[in-house]
């Protein structure tokens, strides 16, 4: 369809009769003109039996007012009235029934010339009749729109040309992106982006309960469903009173409370060290620890013996004094 519509832009004509100098954008535009040169005449008109080349002659002629005088013909058994003798002749036949229009390849026959014509379509496999959507083709015209109506009815509807061009290579199988490292192909761009990570091993995509990647960002949320279901639905609060542990580490059998927690932990084992000493070469895995460190190039010492008053750069070291310095101290009666 998209093909098919650029050709109304750059006005390409592919099919060209064989007959005349006439070229035309759609093959069934093809189809009909040649009809003007063969004499073929598969359009017929249910209420007076002209034929036509092109199936829209048909309303167009139905509607000329010469084709709706206003002579009517009666039948009196019916009391059903027709606009022409042609037509009341044809009804005639369902009375009494003639059926002149007789098949010379079985013992068929029918009321009218256009009836025959349709049945003779089963013996030849004839099907003129073409669905624009997806070139199904039929013996009769009117089966056209119900096969529409049944099949897509439903069809989804792209905005842009480029969303249907992208759509329909869906159904032809047609791939324009290739892979440059081995023979796969992808009717779509992203799809080619997705497949080369399985050979630059990209992870882009990452959990933010555990910190995993993945190639795809489709497997994050499996993976969250699979693997942190519980961390997804119990409150953080809670975890500190009732031990859950809902981050669980994928290269251990470690578990944390928080999500934080985990991230800190999978530094041990990726070797990451983020926090970098503007100082020295020193690289920590946590800020609470750059921050302990950068006191020994500051000289700074916030935590304060309440005994003596000496301090220190880490609470730790606090308690380690006083059990050294100060047990006696902390056991005496006061």
């Amino acid at each position: 369809h998209l093909k098919r519509h650029l050709r109304t832009h750059n006005g390409e004509r592919p099919y060209k009769c064989h007959l005349c100098s006439s070229a035309f954008l759609q093959a069934c535009h093809l189809k009909s003109h040649l009809r003007t040169h063969t004499g073929e005449t598969p359009f017929e008109c249910d209420l007076c039996g002209k034929m036509f080349t092109r199936s829209s002659a048909v309303p167009k002629h139905k509607r000329r007012k010469d084709n709706f005088s206003f002579r009517h013909n009666f039948v009196g058994i019916t009391a059903k009235a027709f606009i022409r003798a042609s037509d009341l002749k044809r009804h005639l036949r369902t009375h009494n029934g003639e059926r002149p229009y007789k098949c010379h390849l079985c013992s068929s026959a029918f009321v009218d010339a256009g009836h025959l014509k349709q049945h003779l379509r089963t013996h030849t496999g004839e099907t003129p009749f073409e669905c624009d959507l997806c070139g199904k083709q039929f013996t009769r015209s009117s089966a056209v729109p119900k096969h529409k109506r049944r099949v897509h009815a439903a069809d989804p509807v792209h905005p842009t040309c480029s969303d249907l061009s992208k759509h329909t290579r869906i159904h032809t199988g047609e791939t324009l992106y290739i892979c440059l490292v081995c023979p796969s192909a992808f009717a779509r761009s992203d799809s080619l982006k997705s497949h080369m990570r399985t050979h630059t091993r990209e992870k882009p995509f990452e959990c933010d309960f555990c910190g995993k990647q993945f190639t795809r960002s489709s497997a994050v949320p499996k993976h969250k469903r699979r693997v942190h279901a519980a961390a997804q639905t119990s409150d953080p609060h809670l975890r500190t009173h009732n031990g859950e542990r809902p981050y669980k580490c994928h290269l251990c059998s470690s578990a944390f409370a928080q999500s934080g927690d985990l991230k800190k932990h999978l530094r041990t084992h990726t070797g990451e060290r983020p926090y970098k000493c503007q100082f020295c070469s020193s690289a920590f895995v946590q800020a609470g620890h750059l921050k302990r460190h950068l006191r020994s190039h500051t000289g700074q010492t916030p935590f304060e013996c309440d005994f003596c008053g000496k301090q220190f750069t880490q609470s730790s070291a606090v308690p380690k004094h006083k059990k050294r310095v100060h047990a006696a101290a902390q056991t005496s009666d006061p």
